[in-house]
């Protein structure tokens, strides 16, 4: 996107919830700016069809598949992250959870800062 002061190109964002509405969008956004993203909600087919439109578009997209209710797969996103692109500059935390049926995990919150990952949980 030129004519922008929001030049993101190098830069890594993890959007949570990114296969479709405001997450899918924020993708497209974040791409469109110049990120690398990875586009993540439960469902890989759904996010394998969000990363080609953003390839199509030019920009760098990777799927991992991931439910935030579960630690491991949380974990799982920030290790494939990192192995694949080497860093993590931008974290959208979109995706939901029913809280009748969520982990104690997720009643904490997740921090990013400067690549490293620090979870909180009440």
């Amino acid at each position: 996107m030129k004519n922008t002061p929001f030049d993101l190109t190098g830069k890594v964002a993890v959007i949570t919830g990114s296969s479709r509405g405001i997450g899918r969008s924020s993708a497209e956004l974040l791409a469109k700016l110049g990120a690398k993203v990875v586009i993540s909600s439960r469902k890989a087919e759904a996010c394998q069809e969000v990363a080609d439109g953003i390839r199509k578009a030019g920009g760098d997209a990777h799927v991992i598949a991931c439910n935030i209710s579960r630690r491991e797969e949380v974990e799982a996103l920030i290790a494939g992250t990192t192995r694949h692109y080497g860093k993590i500059d931008i974290l959208v935390c979109n995706a939901a959870i029913n809280p009748y049926n969520a982990s104690s995990f997720m009643t904490g919150q997740t921090i990013v800062v400067d690549g490293g990952v620090t979870t909180a949980s009440a």
